[in-house]
């Protein structure tokens, strides 16, 4: 998808002698996370936009009768978002 969600992001952990995680958007410590819940609860908020503007589009596609494999590509990609929005809803989850 290639969003500045999805990036993979190197921790800096030397001050903190722990293993390094080469992939993760969150990390939290005492009032400093490299992605606050906010930025997590608008990110989840765009995501569902996506997953129903997506649903829409399949909807369109069904009554008109067209291409199965548009359908099922959307279809694949209406899951990977809901996907998306679990494992962002767990790391909302995680800061609390």
């Amino acid at each position: 998808m290639g969003n500045k969600f999805s990036r993979p992001v190197r921790h800096n952990v030397r001050k903190q002698r722990q293993e390094p995680r080469q992939y993760g958007t969150v990390q939290t410590m005492e009032g400093n996370s490299m992605m606050t819940r906010e930025k997590l609860i608008h990110h989840v908020e765009h995501l569902k936009e996506k997953h129903d503007d997506l649903d829409k589009q399949i909807q369109v596609l069904y009554e008109h009768h067209t291409n199965d494999f548009k359908v099922e590509d959307l279809k694949k990609k209406k899951l990977k978002l809901r996907d998306e929005i679990e494992q962002t809803n767990k790391k909302i989850n995680a800061i609390k």
